[in-house]
């Protein structure tokens, strides 16, 4: 009874593990990406798929899944005047970018009542596919103030009492927000918020401050604004300048 008991959440563990992994192409790297639910989740996979499957595969940095906003409204007019053989062809385009009363991960695109069934049947995948893939590079979108929204994780790490005081250390310097630190018979129980950018490499970190004594826990929150220097100071990595 007892073993059939460990299979079982060993079962239930290794499909909780691939239920959460999100397995993307990328038709402009030509890879397949996959997705997880942070560090530890993708070194996981990263083991078994080595392991049981023989492959070698290559684990690079892992990467921030940041999203982009705008906060106000914009206009852009562009016109295209060209003359293919004996045909000229001219198309004025006028776009209009705006904040969505409610949040989204895609683009909500509308048309106006003029465009005719036929142009939109003609250009509609264009049009989206540009909206989609523009981020905050857009013709209309430079126009307007921008605003680069980070993933906000939350964090318990229960540690002894005589490691407290490093490990508040560290969170400061990773931006974390200690919402409030709780007593659970030896140990407290620290309770906040931290970007997911920060945490990159904890679980190393915390092993080495607290001599392996540690755990701690991650799940995301919410996406929350950067602040303006931490926002120019990713927008310059991403560019090349830092």
């Amino acid at each position: 009874m007892c073993i059939l008991h460990l299979l079982f959440k060993k079962y239930c563990l290794i499909n909780i593990i691939f239920s959460l992994l999100l397995v993307l192409f990328s038709s402009s790297s030509n890879q397949t990406v996959l997705c997880g639910m942070g560090e530890l989740h993708i070194e996981i996979i990263h083991d078994r798929i080595k392991r049981e499957y023989g492959l070698e595969t290559y684990l690079g940095p892992l990467q921030v899944a940041y999203r982009e906003t705008i906060l106000n409204s914009v206009r852009a007019t562009d016109t295209l005047d060209r003359t293919l053989g004996d045909k000229r062809h001219l198309v004025t385009v006028e776009l209009e970018a705006k904040p969505t009363e409610t949040p989204s991960v895609r683009p909500v695109v509308e048309y106006a009542g003029s465009v005719s069934a036929d142009l939109l049947k003609a250009s509609q995948e264009a049009i989206e596919s540009g909206a989609h893939s523009a981020c905050l590079q857009g013709k209309a979108l430079k126009k307007a103030d921008k605003q680069v929204l980070e993933p906000l994780m939350s964090l318990e790490v229960t540690v002894a009492k005589e490691y407290l005081s490093p490990v508040l250390a560290d969170l400061a310097q990773r931006r974390g927000d200690i919402q409030e630190i709780q007593t659970h018979q030896d140990n407290k129980v620290v309770i906040g918020f931290v970007p997911l950018a920060e945490i990159m490499g904890y679980s190393t970190v915390l092993r080495t401050l607290t001599s392996g004594s540690a755990t701690f826990a991650l799940e995301l929150s919410n996406y929350q604004a950067m602040n303006p220097q931490d926002q120019s100071t990713l927008l310059n990595r991403r560019s090349g300048f830092i």
